[in-house]
C-alpha cells in the first residue's frame, strides 16, 4: 500500500506568502502615489475656478482690492486645502511671501495671485494669476511678485 500526503510544506507555504505581501507592497505603493496626484488634480481644479470668479469680482468692483477675503474666493482656497491637507490660509495685502505649508492669497487694486501648497512635487506651490498663469512651481510668491513664476 502506497501512502500518499496530501497537502503543502510550509517551504511552499512561506513561499506563497512572500509573494502575496512583495505583491501587496507594490500595489499600496502604488495607491498612495495615485492618491497623492488626486489631491493635486483637486487643487489646480479648484484653483481654476478662481479666475473666473476674480473676473467677475473686478467686473463688479473695479479692482481686485479684497479679493482675498470675499466668500466664493475663500471657499475655493479652503476647498483647495482640504484635497492636500494644507492647515492655514493667509490672506495677504503687502505680499507676504508664500511657503509650503500655507496656502497664501496675495492682492491688491490691479493683480491677484493665488498659491496652494501640494504633494508633487514635495514642497510645490500650485499658483494662479491674474494674467492667466496656471502653474506648479518652487518659486514661491516674494514680496510685492504678483505673478506666478
Amino acid at each position: 500500500m502506497i501512502k500518499k500526503n496530501k497537502g503543502f510544506t510550509l517551504i511552499e507555504l512561506l513561499v506563497v506568502i512572500a509573494i502575496i505581501g512583495i505583491l501587496s507592497t507594490i500595489v499600496l505603493a502604488s495607491l498612495n502615489q495615485a492618491r497623492s496626484k488626486a489631491s493635486d488634480a483637486a487643487v489646480k481644479e479648484n484653483l481654476s475656478g478662481i479666475r473666473s470668479q476674480a473676473a467677475i469680482f473686478y467686473d463688479s468692483t473695479g479692482s481686485y482690492d479684497n479679493l482675498c477675503i470675499n466668500a466664493n474666493i475663500v471657499n475655493a482656497i479652503n476647498a483647495a486645502k482640504q484635497a492636500v491637507g494644507v492647515s492655514s490660509l493667509t490672506n495677504t495685502f503687502n505680499g507676504t511671501a508664500g511657503n509650503a505649508t500655507t496656502a497664501t492669497c496675495h492682492e491688491n487694486v490691479v493683480e491677484w495671485a493665488i498659491e496652494v501648497p501640494v504633494k508633487n512635487p514635495s514642497g510645490a506651490v500650485h499658483c494662479v494669476d491674474n494674467t492667466g498663469q496656471s502653474i506648479t512651481t518652487l518659486n514661491y510668491l516674494q514680496g510685492d511678485d504678483y505673478v506666478c513664476g
